[in-house]
């Protein structure tokens, strides 16, 4: 199933182009001694805030939009096509590289070593100053490169913790400029 992300055509240009005439106009009245002196030239100078205060308000609310959708893209193509990327990746990977340069970025796999997940930190701790005292901080927390360590040496790993297995984790990297 193919999923279409649809953009809307947007006239910047135009758009741009009638906001700065607008004030142009308004910056040549007010440089030409534009004062407040009655009740009608205090009611343009209410009537151009309300008009910036709703183009502020207009523009916040086309921003949250604009940045719901190119979220909803970012998604699409970097969490949704993951998996179609990295299969396609591993295909072609002939066991020397571990990365291809495209055209626009290069993709690729970084292994990522195993570490130590600490399931139930109380319990870690605990186990952890019986078996592993230097694994062990003064505010009791845990060092993850001791028992890291502790796993390696022993093959031991305590209650509390889980081992996480190494992996090759997928990345996208954008070409490199020339300077």
């Amino acid at each position: 199933m193919t999923t279409e992300i649809e953009v809307p055509e947007i006239q910047e240009d135009e758009l741009l182009k009638e906001e700065i005439e607008e004030l142009e106009a308004e910056v040549t009245h007010l440089r030409d001694g534009f004062h407040v002196v009655d009740s009608q030239s205090a009611d343009w100078v209410v009537k151009k805030a309300l008009e910036a205060q709703d183009d502020v308000d207009r523009l916040k609310a086309q921003y949250q939009v604009n940045m719901r959708k190119a979220q909803r893209r970012l998604e699409f193509f970097s969490l949704f096509r993951e998996q179609e990327m990295e299969y396609w990746l591993r295909s072609q990977l002939n066991g020397k590289t571990r990365s291809i340069g495209l055209e626009h970025g290069t993709i690729g796999l970084r292994h990522v070593s195993w570490g130590v997940d600490i399931v139930d930190e109380q319990e870690a701790i605990a186990s952890a100053e019986r078996v592993i005292p230097n694994a062990v901080q003064i505010k009791k927390s845990l060092l993850k490169k001791e028992l890291k360590k502790h796993i390696e040496d022993t093959g031991e790993v305590i209650d509390g913790c889980s081992i996480k297995p190494e992996y090759d984790k997928f990345y996208i990297q954008a070409p490199r400029t020339k300077k």
